[in-house]
């Protein structure tokens, strides 16, 4: 996947300064990979700048990031499948077996579902993963930052070691050869 400088402006990119120093160019019509943006300036850029492909092409990467935490709303609520059908029709989407409607319909669900599960809870936030996840018209990083919260709920993980592992189902989305068949779990 790429951009361009000029996509990136127009975004707001946080690590601009970096990121020219490091092409080494201000040409608007530079192409730069997400792959190139997550080595220079992170993952939270690199995240960030998803918002300029198109939803397609990073939506099953949302379909993972949501479904590693997916458990822990499962773990609560075992017979509340809303969540789980916004991750797989992002699936679905993704190979056009749904409509774009048909997804928001789906993302809605789990925002419900999130919301019934309490209001900024654990569970809340890996439910509204899913619902952030299956937002076609959404910001990526929505997704991230409700699987993060999710992880670093009072007794979880480190801020580094989720961001690390988020860099991990990245990296073998931007590069598909290094995807497994093992459900990745944050």
């Amino acid at each position: 996947m790429k951009t361009t400088l000029k996509k990136l402006r127009e975004i707001y990119f946080d690590d601009w300064g970096r990121l020219i120093d490091h092409l080494g160019t201000k040409k608007l019509d530079t192409e730069v990979s997400i792959l190139q943006i997550l080595d220079i300036c992170g993952i939270k850029n690199a995240i960030s700048t998803l918002i300029t492909q198109d939803y397609k092409d990073y939506c099953l990467f949302n379909a993972d990031l949501a479904e590693s935490v997916l458990h822990l709303f499962e773990n609560e609520y075992p017979y509340d499948k809303r969540p789980r059908k916004a991750i797989e029709g992002i699936r679905l989407y993704h190979a056009g077996k749904i409509t774009e409607y048909e997804l928001i319909e789906l993302k809605n669900n789990a925002c419900v579902a999130a919301h019934g599960a309490g209001a900024y809870t654990i569970v809340y936030y890996a439910a509204n993963a899913a619902g952030n996840a299956a937002n076609a018209a959404g910001y990526c990083d929505s997704a991230a930052r409700s699987v993060f919260c999710a992880h670093t709920f009072p007794y979880h993980n480190s801020d580094e070691k989720i961001w690390g592992d988020v860099e991990v189902l990245l990296r073998k989305h931007l590069n598909p050869s290094l995807l497994d068949d093992d459900l990745f779990r944050i």
